[in-house]
């Protein structure tokens, strides 16, 4: 009789499972097949007990939120993997994680309200494949210590993955993010694949490290509809390769301060406003061929390893180079056998310096906003803080200038004035003006270097174009011949002979005459009369400033070659 009940409890047990597992099975077919609307609270359950979350085509509605979770905290000593900078010192736990053991795999799907996954420590598998964020996805400062992957995703809000950490491979391959990417100080451990990705806001991966102990790291083919910011972004020398080949950056492009320890791939990439790598470090092979700049692009103090290869963007129009690094593109250029392109780099570099430092001349003499106080800022400052009624004077009116405010009523005397050693206005006085007269002395010969940079330019393009001494010395010669032909006065030209003063010049005397006098050859039996005299001294020094100039031109390209 027990026998049988307990056959009878068996069966019944059996049939029982059998039901349930026929439930389960029917409710996977429908999420599959009939787009199931699956409520996040069923999903949060599931994490909590750190049981396996395996979803597909199916509409997630509600919150999904870490918040609603009694997650077991992260006290242990264990880390997590992060570094610090680059000494790469781990960084102990700060036990502020919340740990899920779940294997997470919800793909195809739809989530219809915020996802909220900040502070979690995700310690197995997540999935996220061909799924549809309608509202925002967070995932600030969480960790993910196994794969994670979002190809194919979409991500109609905000994507906020900022401070988290990606312990092996991060797939972002195909992924469209409508607004906001912030992937600030994150970092990738492994491989980051952002290949064929679109951006259609903002990206922000400011501070990030692409630490990659995997393959690479990969933007390839990425579109970039709005501005890109790599501030102080680190690419590792443990990934082969990093790719932004083919990549498209829409508006602006910031790769300040990033540093590249691995091989840097931007060929073919199209940057269509401009691109700063200011102060930008590239100590592996660095590839810009058929990249192409519409805007500036900014490499000034953007430092490249000697040892290693740089090839230049085909048209290298664009690019802003300081003194240091222009000799990278340059070589490159020359050793491709393309001169006109390595003079062109050169030119725009050069002529660029040549406007910063006038700039600075200018406000350093002149003053300017955010400067400090000049010379003649100093004078208009004095004159705004003086007030005479009558009159005041000095020996030496320079000392006026750093003269506390004071008012003076009437005559005001300084020419025998005497201070004393411990009169505050007497070391004033002496330190000022010492410091003047030295700033005066740069001043002059600042200005003397940049009038030479300048005539330089003008007349050889900074040595690189010497037939432009050539076009401006004809230039000299014909206006001055036409000034000696005196067009005002056609009968009675500014040439006379010695020997015959009847005799009247010709037009072929007068360009004789002028290329005479442009270079120094001896000017025959004609000499200028009244005021021609001052064309003729023009157009000595003229000619012996010019052939200075071609001459160094000559020699920078004899140098070159």
């Amino acid at each position: 009789m027990r026998a049988n009940a307990l056959v009878c409890c068996l069966l019944f047990l059996t049939l029982v499972l059998s039901l349930v597992s026929t439930v389960v099975q029917a409710q996977v077919i429908d999420c599959e097949y009939n787009n199931t609307k699956v409520d996040a609270r069923v999903i949060n359950l599931l994490i909590n007990n750190g049981s396996e979350v395996n979803y597909t085509h199916c509409t997630i509605v509600g919150v999904l939120s870490a918040s609603a979770l009694n997650f077991t905290p992260n006290n242990s000593s264990q880390t997590d993997g992060r570094y610090c900078g680059e000494t790469n010192e781990q960084e102990e736990s700060t036990g502020n994680l919340n740990n899920t053991n779940s294997s997470i795999s919800i793909t195809n799907s739809t989530f219809e309200n915020k996802l909220d996954f900040s502070n979690v420590r995700f310690n197995n598998s997540t999935n996220f494949y061909n799924s549809t964020f309608n509202n925002d996805a967070n995932f600030h400062n969480s960790t993910f210590k196994s794969n994670v992957t979002f190809c194919n995703s979409t991500f109609n809000k905000d994507a906020n993955f900022d401070g988290t950490f990606f312990t092996n491979s991060a797939e972002f391959y195909n992924t469209t993010f409508d607004n906001d990417a912030n992937f600030y100080n994150s970092i990738f451990n492994e491989t980051a694949n952002f290949f064929h990705s679109i951006f259609n806001k903002d990206a922000n991966f400011y501070n990030s490290a692409f630490r990659n102990y995997g393959d690479y790291t990969s933007f390839k083919n990425a579109i970039f509809k709005n501005s890109a910011y790599f501030y102080n972004t680190t690419f590792d020398a443990d990934a082969k390769f990093t790719y932004f080949s083919n990549a498209n950056i829409t508006k602006f492009a910031y790769f300040n301060d990033s540093t590249f320890n691995c091989d840097a791939l931007f060929d073919n990439m199209s940057f269509n406003n401009p691109a700063s790598f200011y102060n930008a470090s590239f100590k592996g092979h660095t590839y810009f061929d058929g990249t192409t700049f519409n805007n500036d692009a900014n490499f000034c103090k953007a430092t490249f390893t000697e040892t290693a290869e740089l090839s230049g963007p085909e048209k290298p129009g664009k690019l802003r180079l300081d003194k240091k690094n222009v000799h990278n593109f340059r070589d490159y250029y020359q050793k491709i056998g393309e001169d006109e392109k390595a003079n062109t780099v050169y030119f725009n570099q050069r002529k660029a310096n040549l406007k910063m430092e006038f700039s600075n001349f200018y406000n350093s003499f002149f003053g300017g906003y955010g400067k400090k106080k000049t010379f003649f800022g100093e004078m208009n400052n004095f004159s705004s803080k003086m007030k005479i009624n009558n009159s005041a004077y000095s020996n030496n009116s320079t000392l006026m200038l750093f003269l506390d405010p004071m008012s003076f009523n009437n005559t005001a005397n300084f020419s025998i004035a005497n201070f004393t050693e411990t009169a505050d206005l007497e070391t004033k006085f002496s330190n000022d003006y010492d410091q003047l007269s030295c700033d005066s002395l740069c001043w002059v010969i600042s200005g003397f270097q940049l009038l030479w940079d300048f005539l330089y330019w003008r007349f050889s393009g900074f040595g690189v174009r010497p037939l432009n001494t050539f076009y401006c010395c004809a230039i000299i010669v014909s206006l001055s011949s036409l000034i000696y032909a005196n067009p005002t006065d056609w009968g009675n030209p500014g040439i006379v002979n010695d020997h015959h003063p009847e005799k009247k010049a010709h037009f072929c005397d007068i360009i004789l005459y002028s290329i005479g006098c442009f270079t120094f050859l001896s000017h025959g039996t004609w000499h200028t009369r009244d005021y021609f005299k001052v064309v003729t001294a023009f157009e000595s020094i003229s000619g012996f400033v010019l052939f200075a100039i071609f001459m160094a031109a000559l020699t920078k390209q004899l140098g070159v070659t």
